[in-house]
Parts: C-alpha cells; structure tokens; sequence
C-alpha cells in the first residue's frame, strides 16, 4: 500500500509541475507577443558596406575575376599618428551598423574591429625604444628575411596592416618576401580577396593558401618550405613592426647562425588599438617549461 500510494503521490506532483511550467510558457509567449513594437516602429539593422568586393562563392578563390575589382578606399599611405583621445575618437558608434561590427568583431577576433577599420593600412608609430636603442647603428651587411604570416579568418584591415607596416618599416635591401599562408579560411570571401590584393597592390607578397585546415605550425612549416630568405621571421596576422625592428634580429643571427631571437613585444590595446610599450624585458622558461618575461637586471639594461 505504501509503494502504491507513493507513486501515485510522485505521478501527481510531476503532473503538477508539467502542468505549471506549461502555463507558464503560454503565458510568457503571449505577453512577449503583446509587446513586441509593430512592423512600422522596429528599427531594421543594415550591415555596413565593406571595401572588400562580394563574391559568389564562400571562403574561395574560383572567380578571380571579381576579385580584381577590389575596392580600398585605405590604399594610398598616408601614415597618422594617432594618440588616445582620437583613437576613442574612432571607436564613436554613430549608426547601428557600426554596433554590429563593434560587436562581431568581439565575437570573431577579440579586439576592436570598428577602430581596425578606420585606422586603415598604413599609421605611424612612436619609437618608443630605449635610447640606448635608438643610439645603436648596425652593419649593413645583413643577411635577407623571408617573413612568414601564417593566417585564418584574420579581419582584413589588420591583416593588411601587418603586412603594410614590414613594407613601410623594412629596409628593402633586408626583406627578400613576405609569405602569407592562408590556412584555409572560409570566413566570407577573405581568401579571394586578399589573394586579388596582393596580386594587384603589393610588391615582395606572395599569397599562398594550404588545401585542408592546418593549424598555426604546420601552416608555419608549410610557408617555410617555400621561402626563399636566408632567415625565417615568422610573424602573428595582427601586429605592426616598429623603426629598426628587423636589424637587431639579423644582428643576433649573425652572431651565431643558431640562435632564435625574440624581439620585446610592446602590446596593441584591443580595445582602443593604441599602442603601449613594453619594459626592457628578456624571454625564458621556468623550471616548470612555461615561457615567461622578466626585467633585465639593472647591470645589463643600464650597460652603455
């Protein structure tokens, strides 16, 4: 008796509940039906045009054709600097395109695409070097860099950011090619238009896409096998070099033909993309193999 009347009292309270929760949805339906603004009064988002030329199919190089009519309206140099209350400046959200551009940009690369865009291709940088940088002169007989861009899916103005800043900021006499890998993208026509790009704008560029996704070290490789500098240089889709950014590097190598060299990195906010510079630092491992920056000694940074 006992186990019947249990299950008759479990059958009964998730009939209850069953028949609360249902209430409940019906009643939420209809109040969000209730109010919800007419046809008239909703406010319709348009996207934002972009310079990059539509083409049929996604992710794509089959119609090169269209490709060629690329249209950049940030292609002539004109290099600006650009302090904080301008680059805020940049990131105003006038209409409700520029807040779905903001917002998808967040979502597909974790940084400020709206200000991306508006900062176009080519901007000055501060040399925000130590003096003892500054100061230092290096040889001229150098060995050529092949530097190597491995990409997928990067948002267009900062990928050809990147590569304007190694065209405008590397003695040409130092940079035998810039590969950019495209590891196999399929963001919304990115490949074919970039490949139309740099066959079109660009000298020293060579565009190259992997047939099957990769990841960033094989896609590495895959550009490596194809270089044809004395020196690799492998670089991130969404950076800028600064004044003089190469020579130290080459000047290590030279030095001793095994050495792999890291530059300081300074950071570029993603948020409002000015740049922040870094402290004298050096790179190395812990006993745990994790990499990690640490201040240079005093003797060292202070060393004339």
């Amino acid at each position: 008796m006992r186990r019947k009347f249990s299950l008759k009292c479990c059958v009964s309270c998730l009939l209850a509940i069953f028949s609360f929760s249902f209430f409940i949805l019906i009643y939420s339906t209809i109040n969000n039906i209730d109010n919800y603004p007419p046809e008239q009064n909703r406010q319709h988002f348009i996207p934002r045009k972009s310079p990059f030329v539509k083409v049929a199919q996604k992710g794509t190089n089959n119609d090169n054709s269209e490709c060629n009519d690329l249209k950049d309206e940030h292609n002539e140099k004109v290099e600006l600097h650009y302090d904080i209350s301008t680059l805020n400046m940049l990131g105003f959200i006038e209409t409700p395109e520029d807040q779905i551009i903001r917002d998808d940009g967040y979502r597909s690369h974790a940084f400020n695409v709206l200000i991306s865009d508006r900062l176009g291709y080519h901007r000055a940088l501060p040399d925000n070097r130590h003096p003892n940088c500054q100061s230092k002169i290096y040889s001229t007989k150098l060995p050529r860099a092949s530097v190597i861009i491995c990409f997928y899916n990067e948002a267009p103005s900062a990928l050809l950011r990147t590569v304007h800043s190694v065209l405008d900021r590397t003695p040409a006499y130092l940079l035998q090619e810039i590969l950019l890998v495209d590891d196999n993208s399929d963001l919304d026509n990115l490949s074919c238009q970039i490949e139309a790009y740099v066959k079109n704008k660009l000298h020293k560029v060579r565009y190259m896409r992997t047939s099957t996704r990769q990841g960033l070290i094989r896609a590495r490789m895959y550009g490596a096998n194809q270089a044809e500098g004395e020196v690799l240089v492998f670089l991130d889709s969404h950076c800028e070099v600064n004044t003089d950014w190469l020579q130290p590097l080459l000047t290590r190598i030279v030095e001793d033909r095994v050495n792999v060299v890291v530059p300081v990195i300074d950071i570029v906010n993603a948020d409002t993309m000015e740049l922040q510079t870094s402290p004298l630092v050096v790179g190395g491992f812990n006993w745990g193999l994790h990499f990690r920056w640490d201040q240079l000694p005093v003797h060292v940074r202070d060393k004339p």
